[in-house]
């Protein structure tokens, strides 16, 4: 593979264009939280997107979107009035952009 130039650690192939992935941006605010908070998304593109919040069992507790989005900033209320204290956990998707985080709930 003589005179292939290197890009970023990665080989650049001739007439093949590396684009980055969609931005996805997710916050959670506040957190810990008590029994509200807030799941801030800021998309690139307009996409199918899933967010969904699961026990640390793995059981999906909540869904807090299921459909296409539009591109911009979307706010999802997660009130967890029902549930017990400790670790949530959130999982976006969105295209091909995931985002995963902890919510800390305190009772």
């Amino acid at each position: 593979m003589a005179n292939v130039p290197a890009l970023g650690g990665l080989l650049a192939v001739p007439g093949f264009e590396i684009s980055p992935a969609p931005e996805l941006i997710a916050t959670v605010h506040p957190n810990p939280f008590n029994p509200t908070t807030v799941l801030t998304l800021k998309l690139s593109e307009s996409n199918a997107t899933t967010v969904y919040v699961y026990d640390i069992l793995g059981r999906v507790v909540e869904v807090l979107a299921d459909g296409y989005l539009d591109s911009g900033t979307h706010e999802f209320r997660f009130d967890a009035s029902n549930l017990p204290s400790g670790i949530y956990v959130y999982n976006v998707l969105s295209g091909q952009s995931r985002a995963a985080g902890t919510l800390n709930l305190i009772r």
